[in-house]
């Protein structure tokens, strides 16, 4: 009896031990069952944030190409309006040194004819004078014509 009771408190120690281990083991089940639930909510977070930095990024680089479609858009439009500045300013210039060309030119021809004027107003004058001095020397013939006159008048 006595090997008995040592055998049912030795069954009853083994019994012990293995609802202790098999307590121990589900403890360290649900610790190991919590772990992998937190480590997959880890992971899920992770995979969000990553899930949301790529779409950010998507969107950003989207963004980009639309800015530097525009960006060359404008450029393009800015070479064109620049290009009709430059032709306007090439046909401005060369309306100018036309407009420059004839205005010398009607320059020149005014000073040829005020030469020519001069000129003739200086033949004019000499003509003037040589008809002046022509007509007071024929003044004086016919005055001494006259006074021939007069004196052969006298001796009649």
């Amino acid at each position: 009896e006595a090997a008995k009771e040592s055998f049912a408190i030795k069954e009853k120690a083994l019994t012990g031990d293995l609802e202790q281990e098999r307590h121990n083991r589900i403890r360290v089940e649900e610790m190991f069952e919590q772990q992998i639930d937190m480590h997959q909510n880890e992971l899920k977070k992770k995979d969000e944030v990553q899930d949301s930095i790529e779409k950010n990024l998507n969107n950003s680089l989207s963004q980009e190409r639309q800015l530097r479609l525009s960006l060359e858009q404008t450029l393009s439009e800015n070479k064109l309006a620049l290009e009709a500045l430059q032709n306007q300013l090439n046909q401005n210039e060369q309306s100018h040194l036309l407009k420059v060309e004839v205005l010398t030119n009607n320059m020149k021809q005014e000073r040829q004819h005020r030469i020519l004027a001069e000129d003739e107003m200086d033949q004019a004058q000499e003509a003037h004078f040589v008809l002046e001095r022509s007509l007071m020397e024929k003044q004086s013939q016919v005055e001494s014509l006259l006074g021939e006159l007069e004196a052969a008048k006298e001796s009649f």
